[in-house]
């Protein structure tokens, strides 16, 4: 990711070289920049959005859920997709699902992000927890893509020596019940 970053702003730069108000760079140049990263999910779960309804280079580089009261914003259409063009973009080689191999996997995955999101928010936005909760790598997963990273048992359960919680998406220490709930998108 850092060499992405490094190379759109080195796209920014020579633009600024040969003129005063540089352009940012096009849609095209993103999408054939991060080509192997980068899969926009089909029209008909974006509510009608395309690449087109969107500035990619500022979906790239700016992470949209960096603090909990950034994250709380996201809640239209294009915010979404924007965040979803930055998970993409933003995923770590190993950790979780890998980049999505076609416009079928990411319209798939899409609602799943957006669900996530959206429960994210609502743990945050109750007073009641002590915890943040965050964007991570299993809001693009199924439930059954999420189990082997608990070793099929809840978060905190895993046997003795192991030291992998089950993926909470948690800041600091939450109740027993709201990081069970975050790991299998319970309603509590």
């Amino acid at each position: 990711m850092l060499l992405d970053i490094l190379t759109i702003m080195l796209c920014v730069a020579v633009s600024a070289a040969d003129s005063a108000d540089p352009p940012a760079p096009s849609n095209d140049d993103i999408l054939s920049l991060f080509q192997d990263k980068l899969k926009m999910p089909d029209p008909s779960v974006t509510g009608g959005l395309t690449v087109d309804d969107l500035v990619l280079v500022e979906c790239a580089l700016n992470n949209p859920y960096e603090t909990v009261e950034e994250t709380a914003t996201i809640d239209q259409e294009e915010e979404y997709l924007c965040a979803y063009v930055y998970f993409q973009v933003s995923k770590i080689e190993g950790e979780g699902l890998g980049h999505y191999s076609d416009v079928a996997e990411a319209t798939m995955r899409y609602p799943l992000f957006k669900t996530c999101v959206d429960f994210v928010n609502e743990l945050n936005a109750d007073e009641a927890n002590t915890a943040e909760f965050e964007v991570n790598f299993f809001c693009d997963m199924t439930q059954e893509e999420k189990s082997p990273y608990s070793q099929g048992n809840p978060p905190g359960m895993n046997p003795p020596g192991s030291s992998y919680d089950g993926g909470a998406s948690t800041q600091a220490t939450g109740s027993f019940i709201l990081l069970i709930s975050v790991f299998f998108n319970l309603a509590i």
